[in-house]
């Protein structure tokens, strides 16, 4: 099992350990915590490009705060090797999607900070 964090931090690693430790999958689990792009609520231009990307080739939403980052992970993590050929692979979309029309609000209307850089004309 592989967990992705969206912080950028690595206390959580052994806050998931220890919680999946009583239901005995501690042993298999494998958390990354360096697919964060800069950290909780952060955007990134690659990560955005990524998102699009997905979307556009499966129809399914994903959110720039916690699945568009795991999904990210796991496609780098398979780029990687780090899956045997011919695996079954399970996703666990977590949800997250409200804030993705609030953020295409901004976006649009050009009123915050986007991928780190000013848009405010």
């Amino acid at each position: 099992m592989i967990v992705f964090s969206a912080l950028k931090s690595t206390h959580l690693h052994g806050e998931i350990l220890q919680l999946a430790r009583p239901v005995g999958n501690s042993e298999s689990l494998s958390v990354h915590d360096e697919y964060h792009f800069g950290g909780y609520g952060k955007m990134h231009a690659q990560l955005s490009a990524f998102i699009d990307e997905f979307e556009g080739s499966t129809g399914i939403p994903l959110d720039p705060v916690y699945t568009g980052k795991a999904m990210f992970g796991l496609f780098e993590e398979i780029k990687r090797g780090n899956f045997r050929f011919g695996s079954r692979i399970l996703f666990l979309h977590t949800g997250g999607l409200q804030g993705k029309k609030g953020l295409e609000y901004l976006r649009q209307n050009k009123k915050t900070m986007y991928l780190g850089q000013s848009t405010q004309q």
